[in-house]
């Protein structure tokens, strides 16, 4: 007999193999494929939480996930552009946050944020990645490091995983990211 965790295992796994994810036509569309792939490793990353009282709880790291819209791509005039995006800081919406954020307590941290980039084979030299992460982006990170977050720039969806297996502590290899 199945327990309701092996269903849910399951279910998940088939969503996965139904997504498709294109052939990016854009520079940016590559940090796009990449941070899907992320999520769909994130899916399949199960832990045991300990509760304050001690009893335990199975959870998975996308429950604990947020992403952020910043790069989401507006549609219309660049008028229209524009006032969606005035109404979006109207909400709250700012440039320069992080794309990927964890909001699980460990030892170390309250908190990680991650900012995913397209893989390093996708930047001509090591000094154009390096230059991707805008200032904004690093005021951010700075600000987040400063009250206690954990916090990385990943170049690609192997290396926001190895940075979720160090936030977490979880071995690597025993994650399948090298």
């Amino acid at each position: 007999m199945r327990s309701a965790w092996t269903d849910a295992v399951l279910k998940r796994k088939s969503k996965l193999a139904a997504v498709d994810f294109g052939t990016p036509k854009r520079a940016n569309q590559y940090e796009y494929k990449e941070q899907c792939q992320f999520i769909r490793w994130a899916q399949l990353q199960y832990f045991t939480h300990v509760k304050p009282d001690r009893r335990r709880e199975r959870l998975c790291l996308f429950d604990c996930l947020v992403v952020s819209v910043n790069g989401a791509v507006l549609a219309g005039n660049i008028h229209q552009r524009g006032q969606q995006w005035a109404r979006l800081k109207k909400s709250g919406a700012r440039s320069g946050v992080s794309d990927i954020q964890i909001l699980y307590r460990t030892q170390k941290h309250g908190f990680a944020v991650i900012e995913m980039k397209r893989g390093r084979d996708r930047f001509s030299s090591e000094c154009a990645a390096r230059s991707s992460v805008s200032n904004d982006q690093e005021a951010f990170l700075r600000t987040m490091r400063a009250v206690g977050g954990y916090t990385a720039v990943a170049y690609g969806w192997i290396e926001a995983a190895q940075h979720a297996c160090d936030f977490m502590g979880w071995r690597r290899e025993s994650r399948g990211v090298q």
